[in-house]
């Protein structure tokens, strides 16, 4: 949740640690308010739309739906992974639900969900009408996103995967093989998944921490 809170807060670029940039930004987030980026193309899976990659205005009010969504789980008890507790998932609801209150026809009442906090969530979007910057920007797979850790073909996976030992990850490879298919990424992100409960970066891929020793 505090990616959220820094986003409202703050603004700006919030990009995860095992980010790399393709390309300047400038174009990019010229005169937007919000912009998110699609994992997967289907916005039917959890993590079609991640929060490694955020940037925004200061003040936007779509923050504070991500946050009140996040309270809303914790008090009805809600029990799952990271990701779907106070990350992707929360992240792709809010979108669905913002743009079904801002009349856009694509979307459905699925982005609300049994439970949800209805008169909470009301409060922020009356008052979000008051924000002058009402988009909040999807940009499509390819853009932000151009490496999946859900699904990518064998070839690439094998040189971009660093999350696991058995992988053979080369990262200037992988920035290789992945602009051959998407040559307007701006960024690309590894997922090396260094906060999960299988623990750190180091002990899921000792070999890459051993490297890191010999050239200290």
């Amino acid at each position: 949740m505090a990616r959220f809170l820094y986003m409202y807060t703050y603004g700006g670029v919030y990009v995860d640690l095992d980010f790399r940039a393709l390309r300047p930004f400038d174009t990019l987030i010229q005169n937007k308010c919000v912009i998110l980026g699609t994992m997967e193309s289907d916005l039917h899976r959890d993590d079609a739309i991640p929060n490694a990659i955020m940037a925004s205005v200061p003040g936007h009010p779509f923050w504070l739906l991500c946050v009140r969504k996040v309270i809303d789980r914790h008090f009805l008890g809600f029990r799952g992974t990271e990701t779907n507790f106070s990350g992707s998932l929360v992240l792709k609801e809010a979108y669905q639900l913002w743009q079904r209150i801002h009349n856009d026809p694509e979307f459905e009442d699925g982005s609300i969900t049994p439970g949800d906090n209805l008169e909470g969530r009301k409060t922020i979007l009356d008052s979000s009408e008051l924000f002058p910057c009402q988009q909040v920007q999807l940009e499509p797979k390819g853009v932000l996103y151009p490496y999946s850790w859900v699904w990518e073909p064998k070839e690439i996976k094998q040189v971009c995967d660093f999350s696991k030992e058995s992988a053979s990850p080369d990262e200037d490879l992988c920035m290789k093989k992945v602009l051959e298919r998407y040559p307007d990424a701006y960024s690309i992100t590894f997922w090396t998944h260094s906060w999960s409960a299988k623990g750190s970066l180091c002990e899921k891929r000792p070999s890459l921490c051993k490297d890191a020793a010999k050239v200290q």
